[in-house]
This record gives structure tokens, sequence and C-alpha cells, in this order.
């Protein structure tokens, strides 16, 4: 029978951990039979019959033959403790019954304020969660008094059209002239509209001698207000004029109103 090589040895330990996975090996016994089981491998290649060997294996001191490796398996395999499937621990191929996973702690106490003070469950713990008040502060110092106020003790209208103001204390302020009230509010009626209702005609006019203020001129046909800027109407530059998008016919009624400049 053919001496086992180097890679037959390394296949048998590889073949052989896996059922060791959850049965802790000590990591010392496991170092020194591997590295015997490759030692004695290392030997077999070289050509020397395994009986010869053997016998001059057994000389070298803190190393294993192939029987004390093979007997060194064992023993670790046999003894070493691990979990079974009920979750006890096995010493030396016996369940202990002891659990190997510890037990559910119980619930804690969450710490609350009650009353203003700290709870712990149905316990007050007579520590305050809130604060006392301080004490009270000092009073501050009066402050100065105030100078006089001043009131308005009359109002008139000097020959110049100003507005004087007469103070407490005899002071008269001007405050300037007032403005004249006019009333530059204008309408042309139909009738005062000029421009052809002839169903061809878009120029209508009023006045030559007024023009409107820019952005104050509304045009109404037929009582509906036009919309500007060439939506239904634009306006001429000499803002005395405008010109309709279509004609306007004989019986339709149009109306401008506008604040004259």
């Amino acid at each position: 029978m053919a001496a086992p090589t180097k890679q037959d040895v390394i296949n048998l330990i590889n073949q052989l951990l896996p059922d060791n996975d959850e049965q802790q090996i000590d990591p010392a016994d496991l170092r020194t039979a591997l590295s015997s089981a490759l030692d004695y491998a290392e030997g077999l290649e070289l050509g020397e019959s395994q009986t010869g060997f053997d016998a001059v294996y057994r000389k070298i001191n803190d190393s294993y033959s192939k029987t004390q490796i093979d007997t060194k398996f064992s023993e670790v395999n046999s003894a070493a403790p691990f979990i079974n499937e009920e979750k006890h621990w096995v010493v030396g191929g016996e369940d202990t019954g002891v659990s190997a996973e510890g037990i559910n702690g119980v619930n804690g106490l969450t710490p609350r304020i009650e009353n203003n003070f700290w709870w712990i469950g149905d316990t007050n713990t007579g520590v305050k969660a809130v604060g006392t008040n301080g004490t009270n502060g000092t009073n501050g110092t009066n402050g100065t008094n105030g100078t006089n106020g001043v009131s308005v003790i009359g109002v008139s209208i000097d020959d110049n059209g100003h507005l004087q103001v007469t103070l407490s204390g005899g002071v008269v302020i001007d405050a300037g002239a007032l403005p004249t009230p006019t009333d530059r509010n204008r309408t042309a009626y139909n009738w005062d509209i000029i421009g052809n209702r002839d169903g061809a005609n878009k120029t209508f006019r009023i006045d030559a001698a007024k023009k409107w203020k820019a952005g104050t001129l509304k045009v109404y046909r037929q009582g509906a207000r036009m919309t500007p800027n060439g939506q239904d109407y634009v306006e001429n530059e000499d803002r005395n004029s405008i010109v309709f998008n279509r004609a306007v016919l004989s019986e339709e009624n149009l109306m401008f109103d506008y604040e004259e400049e």
C-alpha cells in the first residue's frame, strides 16, 4: 500500500475540521497536531517507509507520531465542550442541563415627573424636578422728569393762502401754501365725440382744443368698457384721438372719460 502524501494529510484535516466548528478545540493542541501531521507527511514524501519513519519520528522532542496524532484528535473531539440542539452545554459527552443562553431580564422603570417631583415606578424620590423661585430683585431708581409737551392752540390761513399753526407758548409755524382744489375730470358723450359712424371709420377724437392726461382715458362702447393697448383700441400720441380695432356702426354709442391735461 502506497504511503500517504502531504496533500492526502491536508485533505484529511480539511475533512475533519468542519465537524469541530462549535466544539472549541484547544488552539495549542490543534496547532501541534497539524504541525506534526505536516512534518510526518513531508517525511513520507522523502521515500522513507512508514514503519522506519515512525521509529525516527518518535525521537524528535515535543512531536507526535502518527498514532499519537490520531489519539490526540480523538481526545480533543470527545472532550471539548459544545452546545447541543437544546442549547445546553455538553461536557465529556454528557448533557449538563446548563443553558448556554441568558434569561431575559425584567423591564426597567422609567423615571417620570409628577407633582413637580421625580418618581420611579410608584416611589416618590423626593427630588424636585422644578427649581425654586428666585428672590425678587431690588427696585430701580426713578427716572428723570421729561420736558413739557407742546400742544396746538390755533390754526389759520393767512392772506397768502398759507396754513399757520400756533403752538402753546406763542410759537407760530408756517405750514406752507394749501393746494388749490381743481376738478379736471371730463366726460365726452356720444354727441361730443368726433368721427363718422358709417361702418367703415375707426378713428374718433374729442374737441381739438383738449387732450387727456396720459393713462387716464376710459373708453365705453355701447356701455361696455373697452380694453386699450391694441386689444379693443389704440391711443394716438396726440392724446386727443383713438383708433378702434373694428369700425363703428351708426347705431353705436360712444363715451370717453378722462382727466384733462
